[in-house]
């Protein structure tokens, strides 16, 4: 579902139980709130890199074969990235944002989306998707685990 070129953003009501969600399926995941001022997608990922810019998690044989990237998420409730709307604008150039228990109005205020985005069923892991090009669709959420296989 998410590249793992890009960094994306996750807006939904309970961020910190969806980062350790998403690191639990292996993506980097990272509140917005513990971004540091000045970040930008082109830095090493704030709770991922080391000062190298290498995962802090992956260990020394992982990181010498050059193991792919994963795919970085910041996530923020709607009021969080209210107040870190320059961050949300960043990283949507490249990247995708994930709204996930939201409201249209969520979609219009943060993304500045004119369209109502989709009807969603009311049945749990629905969200809408924005793309880089602001076009606006459905999707399941969260990503299904990749296979270990």
């Amino acid at each position: 579902l998410l590249a793992a070129a890009a960094v994306h953003a996750l807006v939904t009501p309970s961020p910190a139980a969806a980062v350790a969600r998403l690191r639990g399926s292996g993506v980097d995941a990272v509140e917005a709130a513990s971004v540091p001022p000045g970040w930008s997608p082109d830095h090493p990922f704030p709770a991922a890199a080391d000062s190298l810019g290498q995962r802090a998690d992956a260990g020394p044989d992982e990181r010498d074969r050059g193991a792919g990237p994963r795919a970085r998420v910041v996530v923020g409730d709607p009021d969080a990235w209210l107040v870190r709307g320059p961050l949300l604008a960043e990283i949507r150039r490249t990247g995708d944002v994930v709204l996930e228990g939201c409201t249209p109005r969520d979609a219009r205020t943060l993304l500045r989306v004119r369209a109502v985005p989709p009807p969603l069923a009311p049945i749990p892991g629905r969200a809408w998707l924005v793309a880089p090009d602001g076009g606006v669709r459905r999707c399941s959420w969260p990503p299904a685990a990749p296979d270990p296989t």
